[in-house]
């Protein structure tokens, strides 16, 4: 348009002149109309462009605001009520701020990625306000970030404290119960200094975790000091049940070797009565009576008799709560303690009756013997007696035997 402005200026001719400013002002016109039109139809699809952008931004923008402000609770919350204080509920609750951290960068990610395509379709003087918005957002996902890393430390301390008490612990347990079968033969406990050593070790194992739970338990522990305190109040509930644990299970072991003690004793007192062969009566059977001899060694051996009986009851019972189990390691089979008086009573009772036979079948004799003898006797009386019925002796003088 400058240009036909120009020319205009040259023409010599004024009509002609008049002719094209006419035509120019037309022109320009027409130009300002298709302007107008332009800026109508642009101010028109500004909305269709840019609405879809503006709705993910405000969506995404709501979706990450209450998730920084809900979250908050889920990070410095208290455990579960409804689990047992252990290192499982501290894992639990590490591995939930680990899936919240996920979900936190997965949010904050969806809203950056929406800002910044709003932000290239906005005009500069909307763009600070987008980028202002943008990180104050920021700032609130980092403060949350930052408590969330803190609780996840705290966490994984307490499960760096607890855990090895556990492992251990557990393994005291798979040890402890390693007992609970003992084999006897001929009256003795096989591999029984085995099983009092493996007892002895287990001990000191227990002794040494025990200190290492008082040394935790300290209030001038600095790992404790680093801890959350609703982790430090578990880490420390934890510390106390696991020392418990071991208490009763020092406890336990301790009533194992005294019982163990106990039964070797009793089994001594077997041995000792299978080579005395005192123990004369089958206690199996009811009604049982002790050979007869002096009266007084009956009664102690009845006594004594009773005693093993109720001194083997109690022992089995001793076992049984402890556990504790008793096989034949001959048969292989399981036996007791009253079994076992049992057994020797018969075998004694078997070998003693022999000898009894035996004795018995001489006493018969001798008697056969003495009946013949005896029988001989009173023959030769009758036959003397016979005689003199014969002869009629009626005046037994000398003279008159001499004259017969």
């Amino acid at each position: 348009m400058d240009v036909l402005r120009e020319l205009c200026e040259e023409l010599t001719s004024q009509k002609s002149q008049q002719e094209v400013r006419r035509v120019l002002k037309d022109y320009e016109q027409k130009i300002e109309r298709l302007r107008k039109c332009a800026s109508e139809i642009h101010m028109t699809l500004q909305p269709t462009v840019g609405g879809t952008p503006k709705n993910k931004y405000d969506t995404h923008r709501d979706n990450l605001e209450l998730h920084l402000q809900n979250n908050i609770v889920r990070i410095i919350s208290d455990f579960s009520s409804d689990k047992e204080r252990s290192s499982v509920c501290l894992q639990d609750k590490l591995t939930d701020l680990q899936v919240l951290k996920n979900e936190t960068e997965a949010c904050w990610k969806e809203f950056e990625v929406t800002s910044l395509k709003l932000e290239e379709l906005e005009s500069d003087i909307r763009k600070p306000f987008l980028v202002k918005a943008r990180d104050k957002l920021k700032e609130k996902e980092r403060e949350l970030q930052m408590t969330l890393n803190t609780r996840m430390e705290s966490l994984e301390t307490a499960l760096h404290i607890v855990l090895p008490v556990e492992k251990e612990l557990l393994l005291l347990c798979e040890s402890d119960l390693l007992l609970c079968e003992m084999a006897i033969q001929e009256f003795n406990l096989t591999d029984a200094d085995d099983i009092y050593r493996n007892l002895r070790n287990i001990q000191d194992s227990i002794v040494r975790q025990m200190e290492i739970c008082n040394h935790l338990e300290q209030s001038g522990n600095f790992a404790l000091k680093e801890l959350h305190p609703l982790d430090l109040h578990a880490a420390q509930n934890i510390i106390l049940k696991h020392r418990t644990q071991l208490e009763e299970m020092n406890h336990r072991v301790q009533r194992s070797k005294d019982a163990l003690k106990a039964l070797e004793d009793f089994l001594a007192s077997l041995r000792a009565a299978e080579l005395s062969g005192e123990l004369l009566v089958d206690l199996s059977a009811s009604g049982s009576q002790v050979v007869p001899g002096n009266t007084l060694t009956v009664e102690n051996k009845e006594e004594r008799i009773h005693q093993m009986k109720e001194e083997a009851r109690h022992l089995d019972e001793r076992l049984k709560v402890l556990g504790i189990s008793i096989k034949d390691a001959e048969w292989g089979e399981n036996t007791s303690c009253e079994k076992l008086l049992n057994a020797l009573s018969r075998s004694l009772s078997e070998t003693h009756g022999s000898g009894r036979q035996e004795e018995l079948m001489e006493e018969d004799e001798l008697s056969e013997t003495c009946i013949f003898k005896n029988n001989e006797l009173l023959k030769n009386i009758q036959d003397v007696h016979n005689q003199i019925s014969k002869i009629g002796l009626k005046d037994p003088t000398t003279p008159a035997v001499k004259q017969r």
